[in-house]
């Protein structure tokens, strides 16, 4: 959206608004003139009027009950943030001819600070108490399910109520909400609705704009209430993770009006977050960085809510956790501070190589049960074997044999970044350079039959989508092989797993220097239903495409096997 120049005061402006907060002040509202938009509305001769903004206000403890939760059955009292902050100057700010100033609205809050039950209480409100003939509002999301989530409170909440059940009527096939007398409805409505076009709405709930897919649904929704005097489009959502798409859109465009770029008196936009900067703190006497995460004042700026709807000291607790783990470090500032970021985030402690390092050589595994991971390198690039055995006595302690073949080509051109060469004269290592530019895979083939001769591979795990040929030939050469797809459903169970273990030091390893590289800066992502994946480095990152992370995606390949089968172990049977 184009910027336009910040309002340069004159003498004369400044004398008009001057004379314009004294009336204001005489009128008991000059508390609600916040920002240089709000004074430039002011001179364009809006106005504040208390009796509609209690109008609303007042509403919600009359007419609504909470549906769950310990608030079940209490009439709906506002908090501060939603009376004073929100609903007060949304219902309260007019223009010059009497009508509502705002008619879009950008709410961005962390989750838990009951943005749904709010916004579901408003639904009704703009339903039956707005004074709107033939009213149409909706609750709009990225799917009918999201959808529901708000409509579904907004029915909860009109069973709770005696006082709304006598004037609304909730058709239970369609979940429906009708209010009769003035032939109003209220529905919920997606992106994946055939038609939206015509929706003349009064009123619509958009529930978690950062997951929206594409525009059209905004660009359907935005311009609904062309036709009433008084429509509202209510945005609620999170901070999503991408700084694009239609949310980041509204999120940037409230952030020009707050800083003074844009005028748009229409729009109101109210976000409650942290910086990421704030929030890294300075380190504690251990060292340990995020420690804002942990200051009470930065938990509370950004979740107004808390010590209502958030359990402040269960609140504490996930952040010392997401401290320890600092893999979920991205989605604690996202979903607990409101920061626009990607989950994808570095995942294992910086000292996670060394607190695995075991006392043990190839020689103690040898004839021990294991299973394995195949990450089969494409053209230049390196493949990877992890063997991966658990402890006879103790069914959570591993040790694992990580293998790595690359061209040689490969590892000269690499020279400049990461030291192949050199990792290849320590058999620790067990790194094989192998003649060429390319993937020598009879060697890579040879070397893994002789492993199975020298240990007992339960089976090999292996990605069909590049290495079907590999295991069919490793098949026929007596090497069970299983195919592991790469989805995020696949590696979550073992991705969570291995991070504990790793953690716990309970995931050895016997001084192999390329797995404590990859260990370094492997990254891992979470999809929609928080499971997880390891990420690897972009192709087309100068800085970033030189890092590996094979070796441990095939840990998690054998350790998968591990979790999903569990066969009787001829383990080792070490000291530890």
């Amino acid at each position: 959206m184009p910027k336009q120049r910040k309002h340069n005061p004159t003498p004369a402006r400044v004398h008009r608004l001057t004379a314009a907060k004294a009336k204001a002040r005489r009128e008991g509202w000059l508390g609600m003139i916040r920002s240089e938009a709000d004074e430039r509305a002011v001179l364009d001769g809006y106005y504040f009027c208390r009796q509609s903004a209690d109008h609303c206000t007042e509403f919600f403890p009359k007419f609504l009950r909470h549906s769950k939760n310990r608030y079940a059955g209490q009439p709906f009292e506002l908090l501060d943030w939603q009376r004073d902050d929100l609903l007060a100057p949304l219902f309260g700010w007019m223009k010059p001819e009497g009508l509502r100033r705002f008619t879009k609205v950008y709410v961005e809050i962390p989750k838990k600070n009951g943005k749904s039950t709010l916004v579901s209480g408003v639904g009704i409100y703009m339903l039956a108490f707005d004074g709107e003939p033939g009213a149409k509002c909706f609750s709009a999301a990225t799917d009918k399910k999201q959808a529901k989530i708000v409509h579904d409170e907004a029915i909860a909440m009109i069973n709770a109520s005696e006082r709304l059940q006598s004037v609304l009527r909730v058709n239970q096939s369609t979940s429906e909400i009708f209010y009769d007398a003035k032939n109003c409805v209220y529905s919920a409505l997606s992106s994946v609705v055939n038609s939206k076009e015509g929706l003349d709405g009064h009123f619509a709930s958009c529930d978690e704009m950062h997951a929206w897919n594409g525009y059209a649904l905004w660009d359907c929704l935005k311009y609904m209430g062309r036709a009433r005097d008084q429509p509202i489009i209510f945005i609620i959502t999170t901070a999503g993770e991408e700084e694009e798409g239609v949310c980041w859109d509204q999120h940037a465009y409230v952030e020009s009006i707050r800083d003074g770029t844009v005028y748009d008196p229409r729009y109101f936009g109210l976000i409650y977050s942290c910086t990421e900067d704030q929030l890294r703190g300075t380190s504690n006497q251990d060292g340990t960085p995020w420690q804002g995460l942990l200051d009470p004042e930065l938990q509370k700026q950004a979740n107004p809510s808390l010590g209502a709807t958030i359990n402040p000291g269960e609140f504490m607790a996930d952040m010392q956790e997401a401290i320890n783990t600092p893999r979920t470090i991205p989605a604690a500032m996202r979903y607990g501070f409101n920061v626009w970021c990607r989950t994808e985030s570095v995942w294992l402690p910086k000292d996670a190589h060394d607190r695995n390092l075991g006392e043990y050589t190839d020689a103690d595994m040898d004839g021990c049960t294991c299973f394995g991971g195949l990450d089969l390198g494409k053209t230049s690039d390196p493949t990877a074997v992890s063997l991966m055995f658990r402890d006879s006595d103790d069914p959570e302690l591993y040790f694992r044999l990580n293998y790595f073949w690359l061209p040689e080509a490969t590892a000269w051109d690499l020279r400049d970044k990461v030291d192949f060469t050199a990792w290849a004269g320590n058999p620790l290592n067990h790194l094989v350079l192998t003649e060429g530019d390319v993937a020598d895979y009879a060697r890579i083939r040879a070397d893994i039959k002789a492993l199975a001769d020298r240990y007992d591979i339960t089976d090999l795990a292996f990605d069909p989508w590049n290495a079907t040929d590999m295991a069919q030939q490793l098949e026929a050469a007596g090497i069970k092989c299983v195919e592991f797809g790469q989805s995020a459903a696949n590696f979550n169970e073992p991705t969570k797993e291995y991070e504990r273990l790793i953690t716990a030091g309970k995931m050895l390893h016997n001084g192999n220097d390329i797995i404590g590289w990859m260990t370094k800066h492997v990254r891992v992502k979470s999809d929609v239903n928080d499971n997880l994946r390891p990420i690897k480095p972009a192709r087309d990152d100068v800085e970033e495409k030189h890092k590996k992370i094979d070796g441990i995606v095939t840990d998690l390949m054998a350790l998968g096997r591990w979790l999903s089968e569990r066969p009787p172990s001829r383990g080792a049977a070490l000291i530890y």
